[in-house]
């Protein structure tokens, strides 16, 4: 009998311990609701940005540099245009890099918050 109630015991001492790490990790349904919203305000902000970054109708940022240098002599003010053409070349690539950088840092972070729980 008192190895049973040794076993009981110890028994009841472990799942009080199992009920407190669940205690601990679970979440009040308001701090599960303003998680979501936060989430769905990542995602909606994430979406904008790349839409913007992505978006066709956009002009692109100097539509008379091909004519511009077709339709000049060479000078300095060509040779100035394609340097600045070439540092804005470089400040794209740039931006490109840390866009996809940024794209997996969020890619990353959303899967840190776990699955959709809807």
């Amino acid at each position: 009998m008192r190895e049973m109630l040794e076993l009981l015991e110890a028994k009841i001492k472990e799942l009080e311990k199992e009920n407190e790490v669940l205690k601990r990790q679970t979440f009040s349904y308001e701090e599960y609701a303003r998680l979501q919203k936060r989430l769905k305000d990542l995602q909606r902000r994430h979406s904008e940005f790349w839409g913007i970054i992505l978006n066709p109708s956009i002009p692109s940022l100097n539509p008379v540099g091909p004519m511009l240098s077709s339709a000049l002599p060479p000078g300095p003010e060509v040779s100035f245009y394609l340097f600045q053409e070439e540092q804005l070349q470089k400040e794209l690539s740039l931006l490109r890099k840390r866009l996809e950088e940024l794209e997996t840092t969020q890619r990353k972070q959303l899967q840190d918050l776990g699955p959709s729980r809807e």
